[in-house]
């Protein structure tokens, strides 16, 4: 069958070569990128596509899919010839969100590598048929997203005192862009330590088996234990092969296919890389399955080329995520790229992450070609791609980490792609490094073993997205079959659907996060028997009308008052509920980019009030405590007089969280539970007094509890 294939693709090629333009020039990053830009119109509905010319192609193929299905479908939903660079599809509803393919069908000169029959890597030069793809999430007048889902922050505790103010800052930053979210402070682990990280992973799935529905994200800030995995070395330097960081195993649910029982290498020049049976590195090379939960990670742990402390490198960083969703940091829509290799294999074309992503987000005619540092240093590009040989600390014909520490860097949204610094968890690690610098790179992903898949943020997705879709692509390219001296060989393709992708940054940035102005002075009272009145002022930028949402915690989750948004400034509530309560309002706008037209909603502005309702209880509720003291295990017995949300919490007495023991919504009547005297990762806790707070809606009730040896 191999040796068949090989003489079909041989025959089609010089049989059939005749029928399609010669490749010209060697190939090029770009052109296996189609930089697509999108027309939408609402009457009648109608998605027009358009894309550049592509210099060698000799037709295209444009496939369609639904926002949310896996894959697109094998047939086409059209085959254009080389002469046509748009497409109108009028089969379409306003309000639905679809993904578009496009495909580039040419020949080219690429160098490949290959694999000789002794196991050896050849090099040589091909004439290939190749494809460039291009991707957009468009849509007629989307609705808004009006939840993104549940975040859980995962913190490193030593930083839990010293960025308290930060903290918090981000929480509300999340909350009011419609997050429901969830903090635990986890301990900081230098070295690797397997038990730790199993130790994290059981509270990231409590935390998803809350919540299966709306928790997707984590994002860590910190030396939160990293986990290593496989045998793998994608960018083909054999000294650093075995495992590698995977904060993707956080984000997979399927904790049964993680094994450390086979993979046996100790080659690599770094012990970090060594992976043995039994080490607490597992086995896996690939997820095996669709990634559920998006993690990002910010840590600068042993980045001593910064003079800044790690607490305040983290302090600077949430600084200037603030001011990056408030507006403050406000960067130019356009894109860099920064391409020091070219397509040197046929399906790397590394730069080609940056060509086809920026297109469709910024537009063709906003991405330009430009030398990193040279320009960033002065001029301000919201997204930037650089790519060149690397070193764990440096990227070829872009710079080193020496220039993060020196220069202003002004972007926001990176990605940095040569050898080695893909293997991020080490010293002065070029990635990291980039999030360190000054004023604003938030995010920075290693894009071209395999590329990346950010097209969705145009209809303000975070990037989470984007990560968890990178991760769980596991199409296969073909790539080329060709012939050598007799033989038939394929091209080798690096890094798609392995387990080292990963995000430095914060996973729940979006592009349009300060793109509408938010609600001002917002007032909640209720005037005596009535109902409860809410009012504000409109910001200084016109909107389409508000959303009202009401919920009773001040983390979420945030529920919709109003179907519709509403234009005047005021809203009554009618539902009324015993305690305090939490209103959120979001004025609306539609906003056309570069992929279509969508509906973006502000930052919340948030206020809440002690709401009494008609038949008004004021009972407090019933603790009981048994035994007390004890030496391992305490019975809780809660007594509510009415539904209310109950938060139970485990503190030592300087006030330190050991544990939640309940976070619910609890009907009337008697509640039992037991709960051990443990830390949140199953350790004992020493003898002495600790603090049982219990949260409802009217009030914080304090209950001591002794532990005693046994």
């Amino acid at each position: 069958m191999a040796r068949l294939i090989c003489i079909i693709l041989i025959f089609f090629i010089f049989v059939f070569g005749n029928l399609y333009p010669q490749a010209t020039r060697k190939n090029q990053s770009k052109d296996a990128a189609v930089l697509i830009s999108v027309k939408t119109f609402k009457t009648p509905p109608m998605i027009s596509l358009k894309w550049e010319k592509h210099p060698l192609a000799y037709r295209y193929e444009v496939r369609r899919k639904n926002f949310g299905d896996l894959v697109f479908p094998a047939t086409p939903l059209a085959n254009l010839d080389s002469s046509l660079t748009s497409y109108d599809d009028t089969r379409v509803e306003v309000g639905k969100e679809y993904e578009y393919e496009i495909r580039a069908y040419y020949r080219a000169f690429i160098d490949v590598q290959y694999q000789k029959p002794d196991g050896t890597i050849g090099d040589t030069t091909i004439d290939a048929f190749m494809q460039g793809f291009g991707y957009v999430h468009t849509g007629i007048n989307v609705p808004p997203r009006h939840s993104q889902g549940k975040v859980l922050l995962l913190i490193d505790q030593t930083l839990q005192a010293s960025l308290q103010l930060e903290i918090e800052q981000l929480i509300d930053d999340l909350i009011g862009e419609g997050w429901s979210v969830a903090v635990k402070y986890v301990p900081r682990v230098e070295g690797f330590d397997g038990a730790k990280v199993k130790q994290v992973k059981e509270l990231i799935l409590e935390e998803y088996g809350k919540d299966p529905l709306n928790f997707n994200t984590v994002f860590i800030i910190g030396r939160v234990p990293v986990p290593y995995s496989g045998n793998i070395v994608p960018d083909g330097h054999p000294d650093h092969q075995g495992a590698w960081p995977c904060d993707m195993y956080y984000g997979s649910i399927y904790e049964d296919y993680w094994t450390d029982v086979s993979i046996n290498r100790t080659t690599a020049n770094d012990t970090r890389n060594h992976n043995v049976p039994g080490d607490g590195k597992f086995d896996q090379s690939t997820p095996g399955n669709e990634i559920s939960i998006a993690v990002g990670r910010v840590d600068f742990y042993n980045m001593p080329k910064f003079s800044e402390s790690e607490v305040e490198l983290i302090r600077a960083y949430l600084n200037k995520n603030h001011k990056f969703r408030t507006g403050e940091l406000n960067l130019r829509w356009r894109g860099l790229v920064d391409d020091n290799f070219g397509a040197s294999r046929l399906i790397n074309a590394f730069a080609s992450s940056g060509y086809r992503n920026f297109a469709s987000l910024l537009g063709p005619n906003n991405v330009r070609d430009l030398d990193w540092f040279t320009t960033l240093k002065t001029d301000d590009y919201l997204w930037a791609y650089g790519c060149g040989g690397g070193t764990y600390t440096s990227a070829g014909g872009i710079g080193s980490t020496d220039d993060f520490v020196a220069n202003r860097v002004n972007s926001v949204f990176t990605m940095l792609f040569g050898s080695y610094f893909g293997d991020w968890d080490s010293r002065n690690n070029f990635m990291r490094a980039a999030l360190a610098s000054k004023p604003s790179i938030l995010t920075c992903s290693w894009a071209g073993f395999p590329h990346w898949y950010f097209h969705n943020m145009a209809a303000n997705l975070p990037i989470g997205y984007s990560t968890r879709l990178t991760q769980s692509n596991a199409t296969n390219y073909l790539g080329a079959l060709f012939s050598q001296n007799g033989q038939q060989y394929y091209v080798i393709g690096q890094g798609l659907f392995q387990i080292h992708v990963a995000l430095m940054g914060d996973p729940t940035l979006t592009m349009f996060s300060s793109a509408v102005p938010p609600p001002k002075n917002l007032n909640v009272y209720q005037p005596a028997g009535g109902f409860v009145q809410i009012n504000w002022e409109a910001p200084n930028q016109e909107n389409e009308g508000y959303f009202v949402y009401r919920s009773y915690s001040k983390f979420g989750d945030y529920v919709l008052l109003n179907k519709d948004p509403i234009k005047t400034t005021s809203f009554v509530d009618s539902s009324l509920y015993e305690g305090i309560v939490y209103y959120m309002v979001r004025a609306v706008r539609t906003i056309e980019n570069n992929s279509g037209s969508f509906s973006i909603l502000s930052r919340g502005t948030t206020q809440y009030a002690r709401i009494t309702s008609v038949e008004a209880n004021t009972n407090d509720i019933v603790v009981h405590i048994s035994p007390n003291p004890t030496n391992r295990q305490a019975n809780l017995r809660i007594e509510l007089p009415f539904p209310d949300f109950i938060n139970a919490e485990l503190f030592s007495l300087v006030g330190a969280r050991s544990k939640a023991i309940l976070s619910e919504f609890l009907a009337p009547g008697t509640h039992s539970l037991s709960f051990e005297l443990t830390d949140s990762f199953g350790n004992p806790l020493p003898s002495g007094v600790y603090i049982l707070k219990i949260t409802t809606s009217r009030k914080v009730y304090s209950y001591k509890i002794v532990k005693i040896e046994q």
